[in-house]
């Protein structure tokens, strides 16, 4: 359609029954000053976002370059490779493990009733998974504990890879592994009674619960009774268990 000019002509202003043509598509185009302005918006958005990465790659690179250039020991600073190497090696299946913990075992409890039935198998399978996770960060600090001249001194003899972990290794990992077991093996009590919470028809849980539903408190202070003298029995089995396996303790706490 077309529209009223408003521009000034070279006689005068132009009249409302002045009509010209219509503009073309081209005229609404923004010119070089509008592309430019947002072209640099666009550069300093991405140089924004870029930002960040760049820093650490940058802070990484100069770490590396200080260790390098003035040979510093890596018992005081060690290099970014090894860093890395380190934590990729030692936590590549302990990121999934820390993942399962951080499910609410209570959370999954029904799940197992729907596998594995209202026996006895779905309530062993919570209580390991409860118990699980502090065992196994104990077993991993216990092997890491070991002094690494140790490990160079038995493979400058000659020894092994069997033979410097069943001389070495193990015996020198086995007193935090007890500890972890202590605290496992209180952590088995409570999960036994709460996974018997859930859909069973016996044992101390069931008890205790059926106590509580009820209001008989006699009930449940002997459910108490009698997991407090469960729990310090697990607890002497386990140290004289390590007593038993640990003689160089015994020799070196007399």
């Amino acid at each position: 359609m077309a529209v009223i000019s408003t521009s000034r002509e070279a006689g005068g202003l132009a009249r409302p029954n002045d009509w010209q043509a219509p503009l073309s598509a081209e005229s609404f185009q923004p010119g070089p000053k509008n592309n430019r302005s947002k072209g640099m918006r666009t550069i300093r958005r991405i140089a924004w976002n870029l930002l960040p990465p760049l820093t650490f790659v940058a802070m990484v690179g100069l770490w590396w370059a200080a260790v390098e250039l003035f040979k510093i020991p890596s018992y005081l600073l060690p290099g970014p490779g090894g860093v890395f190497s380190r934590l990729v090696t030692d936590t590549a299946v302990l990121w999934a493990i820390v993942l399962m913990q951080l499910v609410p075992k209570i959370a999954v409890a029904p799940l197992f009733l729907v596998w594995l039935g209202f026996g006895i198998e779905s309530k062993v399978l919570l209580t390991v998974l409860m118990t699980f996770f502090p065992l196994l960060l104990a077993s991993i600090s216990g092997f890491q504990i070991l002094d690494d001249r140790l490990l160079y001194l038995t493979k400058s003899m000659g020894a092994t890879r069997w033979q410097t972990f069943r001389y070495l290794r193990f015996p020198a990992a086995l007193p935090v592994i007890f500890s972890g077991i202590k605290t496992s093996a209180t952590i088995a009590a409570t999960a036994a009674i709460v996974a018997e919470f859930v859909g069973a028809n016996r044992g101390l849980g069931y008890v205790l619960l059926r106590g509580t539903s009820t209001m008989d408190i006699e009930l449940v202070f002997a459910v108490l009774v009698v997991l407090t003298i469960v729990g310090i029995g697990i607890n002497y089995i386990v140290e004289f268990c390590e007593w038993a396996m640990t003689p160089w303790q015994r020799a070196k706490n007399s």
